[in-house]
């Protein structure tokens, strides 16, 4: 009977100090609140947009013969967005260090994206960058171009599919970009929206668990 009640004890003990913790961690965690996360929160501010020359959105607007910002029809999303827009130019650089400094928002590929969180942190040290969850475009994917009838694409293939479903080409990326790895920790911790609520019962189910498991292992020490 010792031994149970011991045995009790010590489980509430490790249920007590994990759920403090949690709860403690819960509450102090620091909320970084993001100006928007969307294209539809984005046009709600006044915040100007930037459209790199050269860019996937530049070329796809002048692919679709400008219909994508030129000829979108008044009241959509890409139509307040290009009210939004300012005059574009093709520096790379200084769209990046602009964006980073909060003059202007910048509309961009992920991988660009993402590769200009990682330069900037490099340099500063600092995330001042952070990219949206929902993409304007979606299903757009990159591929490697071979010459007509070269002979060797096969077993090239063969190669990047295996690198591909180990894993190991999302490792290497991951690696590469090491930075905006770090930054992303932090904006996982975000939200944009207000997420507080009135407590309910299955807030206290794990309380009431350590006050029982308690209760009984005291019980039984008596024993």
């Amino acid at each position: 009977m010792r031994v149970t009640a011991a045995v009790w004890i010590f489980m509430t003990l490790i249920i007590s100090v994990v759920y403090r913790s949690n709860l403690k961690a819960m509450l102090i965690s620091p909320k970084l609140r993001l100006p928007f996360d969307n294209v539809e929160e984005f046009l709600e501010t006044d915040i100007p947009v930037l459209v790199l020359k050269g860019s996937m959105m530049d070329r796809l607007s002048l692919a679709l013969h400008l219909y994508v910002f030129q000829a979108a029809p008044p009241g959509s999303a890409l139509y307040r967005l290009r009210q939004q827009a300012i005059e574009p130019h093709h520096d790379t650089l200084r769209g990046t260090f602009d964006c980073a400094e909060g003059l202007y928002t910048v509309v961009s590929s992920g991988l660009g994206a993402e590769n200009a969180i990682n330069f900037v942190y490099s340099v500063t040290k600092s995330c001042p960058m952070y990219c949206v969850k929902k993409p304007i475009f979606s299903g757009l994917s990159m591929s490697m171009g071979y010459t007509k009838g070269f002979v060797y694409r096969a077993q090239i293939d063969n190669i990047l599919q295996q690198l591909r479903d180990t894993g190991i080409l999302a490792h290497l990326y991951n690696q590469a970009l090491s930075n905006f790895t770090k930054c992303t920790r932090y904006v996982k911790l975000s939200d944009t929206g207000d997420s507080r609520r009135a407590l309910d019962l299955g807030d206290f189910y794990g309380v009431f668990t350590v006050f029982v498991g308690g209760e009984a292992g005291r019980g039984w020490g008596r024993c």
